[in-house]
């Protein structure tokens, strides 16, 4: 699957296949209002569905001891190895996307907690439960309602395959969010995550492209794989 990308300052737009998301990389408490308002105009705000969030959240390979690795190795990814915090995270609903320095940015982060905590608000992603638990410890970030997209895949997958010969099946349990994806969305959907890509462009520089296309691809498919799978549940 092609992923292209164009930037202007600290706004992306990041081509998937050919869907075009809007990406930005928001510093301040500010910014995250405006797209949280933003995506609230777009989906109505007396829509009675709930809201449909893709998460994507994870750590560099930084060595806290010293020095700096700019690399950032998927294999050790994936939400952390769980003594590492998180370090930046990626909100996605419909075509828009929102990017944020944990650490960093948004140091109150009221309005995204808010958002995160609204009834109407549901966070899916791969391995969400290990992510919302390391948000709540380490930013005070409660995601009520969360979606494990394997667990509910694989719960749809024994209900059609119900009577299918032994080893049938679809096993989705350990899949990624690219193999999901095809499972899910269709064979169109052909993204495998970077073994290694840089994380940042220099010492204390911006996100690399790179990044910025992993994070907002992930979170995309995660919404769209969320969507798909709630509206048939």
């Amino acid at each position: 699957m092609k992923i292209s990308i164009e930037r202007n300052d600290r706004m992306y737009t990041v081509t998937v296949g050919e869907e075009p998301i809007v990406t930005l990389w928001a510093w301040t408490d500010k910014e995250v209002k405006e797209f949280i308002n933003q995506v609230r105009r777009i989906h109505g705000k007396r829509n009675t569905q709930d809201l449909i969030v893709g998460l994507w959240a994870d750590h560099s390979g930084n060595n806290y001891s010293g020095g700096w690795n700019f690399f950032y190795d998927s294999k050790k990814g994936g939400g952390g190895d769980g003594s590492r915090p998180l370090e930046v995270m990626a909100l996605c609903a419909g075509h828009h996307c929102l990017l944020m320095e944990l650490r960093t940015a948004c140091k109150e982060k009221k309005v995204l907690r808010d958002f995160l905590h609204d009834r109407k608000t549901v966070v899916v992603g791969v391995g969400i439960d290990r992510l919302a638990k390391k948000l709540e410890e380490e930013n005070e970030i409660l995601i009520p309602k969360t979606v494990e997209l394997r667990r509910l895949a694989a719960a749809q997958a024994e209900q059609v395959e119900d009577g299918a010969e032994p080893g049938k099946v679809l096993k989705v349990e350990k899949c990624s969010i690219g193999e999901l994806g095809r499972v899910v969305l269709g064979e169109e959907v052909d993204y495998v995550r970077p073994t290694k890509i840089r994380w940042r462009e220099t010492y204390w520089g911006p996100f690399s492209n790179d990044l910025v296309k992993c994070s907002t691809a992930e979170a995309f498919l995660a919404a769209r794989i969320g969507s798909k799978l709630l509206k048939t549940k």
